[in-house]
């Protein structure tokens, strides 16, 4: 009851559809279904009579025609095919409850995604900064994924996924304690992390996100029974643009 060791094989997909809001009779403006298989192993664990909860899973899965919302025209959002992508990686997240009423955790994620065949809408400027046919390098080709219609493309193969860091994980802590009868508090913090990642389909350079930390805090007032709260909760505090919010429910 307190061991759980597993593995799967996983099928999933997305439909297929076209860009109505960006119709263009002489071009292609359908995408296809999104297709995803592969394969995932793990264990969840139970220690020391509960106050220890441990998981860790492993994965790796194969995406053929990812979707992605590209801008075309300089303007235009769409939804593009990707051509083949891999992702694999872990996960691994701990639970430790020493007393009761505190409850401390920790979760870090590895993750290797990348295309292994993309041929892209160049970002703007490109076919003038970077011309060429070689990976990153913007051109007119025919595009081997999409029936080798031409087109001014980039060849994104081996390159990384878009949002996709490689490391990113949360650390933190949750306490609650009784005030009186009808009462109890609760005090929470927590830290968020994430790598660097391209957020943008093109792979355009200054679109990459650089790697943060986040450090969240939080504290309420709750009924024993958890009909009402009152919470004050803080994001981003070590930032200039930190956000402070009053919740009531």
């Amino acid at each position: 009851s307190d061991l759980n060791i597993y593995a799967n094989y996983k099928q999933g997909f997305l439909s297929g559809g076209f860009n109505g809001g960006s119709f263009n009779a002489a071009g292609d403006f359908s995408y296809l279904p999104q297709n995803i298989d592969g394969f995932e192993a793990g264990v969840k664990s139970r220690l020391f009579n509960g106050m220890v909860t441990a998981e860790l899973a492993l994965y790796t899965y194969k995406i053929d025609n990812l979707q992605v919302q590209v801008t075309t025209d300089g303007t235009v959002q769409e939804l593009r095919n990707a051509g083949k992508v891999s992702s694999k990686g872990a996960e691994f997240s701990l639970t430790v409850r020493p007393t009761d009423g505190l409850q401390l955790y920790a979760n870090v994620a590895y993750m290797d995604a990348q295309y292994d065949q993309y041929f892209a809408t160049c970002y703007v400027g490109q076919l003038t900064l970077r011309p060429g046919t070689g990976i990153g390098q913007c051109a007119s080709q025919p595009n081997p994924t999409n029936n080798n219609r031409v087109g001014v493309l980039q060849n994104l193969s081996g390159t990384e996924l878009v949002r996709s860091p490689e490391w990113s994980g949360n650390a933190g802590f949750i306490y609650e304690t009784p005030i009186n009868d009808a009462l109890k508090l609760e005090l929470s913090s927590g830290v968020t992390y994430s790598d660097s990642f391209i957020t943008n389909a093109s792979s355009q350079p200054r679109s990459r996100s650089p790697s943060y930390a986040l450090l969240d805090a939080s504290i309420r007032l709750m009924d024993v029974d958890d009909k009402w709260e009152v919470a004050l909760i803080g994001n981003n505090l070590t930032d200039a643009g930190f956000k402070i919010v009053c919740h009531f429910t």
